[in-house]
């Protein structure tokens, strides 16, 4: 989906994504959110994959998926070619909540395509608990091995 441009696929990966979400956790979120890209990946993708799957995962579960509540405040390496320290290191500060009472006293899904260390997460839940989220669930369409 990603790297072939395959925006497409978004819907249908989304509805799976949430399928396994409320065998998991029956209680729905206030909102779902996206794992936000930086303006430069986001230019050369043309899409943002975890948009596409929050949108559906929201729909599915009949909540409001929430744009642009969180930003990227800088451009960060790709995750990708990191090791598990460098990736929290690598994230440290690199979001922010631009819309706080989106996020104040909710309960948030996050939606993200892949997770590898947790570090991405970790660090979006971090951001969103200090501006007042009451609960911060995420969720990934696939895994990648550890490192």
């Amino acid at each position: 989906m990603k790297f072939s441009r395959r925006s497409d696929l978004g819907f249908s990966l989304g509805q799976l994504l949430a399928r396994a979400w409320l065998e998991g956790l029956p209680e729905p979120p206030d909102c779902v959110v996206a794992v936000p890209l930086s303006a430069r990946r986001l230019a050369e993708r043309g899409f943002n994959q975890s948009s596409a799957l929050a949108r559906a995962v929201a729909r599915a579960l009949s909540v409001p998926a929430r744009a642009g509540v969180l930003r990227r405040r800088r451009e960060t390496v790709a995750q990708s070619s990191l090791g598990r320290v460098e990736r929290a290191v690598n994230l440290a500060g690199a979001f922010q909540v631009v819309r706080p009472p989106v996020v104040c006293d909710r309960s948030i899904l996050v939606v993200d395509d892949v997770i590898t260390t947790g570090a991405t997460f970790d660090e979006i839940v971090g951001t969103l608990r200090s501006n007042g989220a009451r609960k911060v669930e995420c969720i990934a369409l696939a895994r990648a091995g550890r490192d």
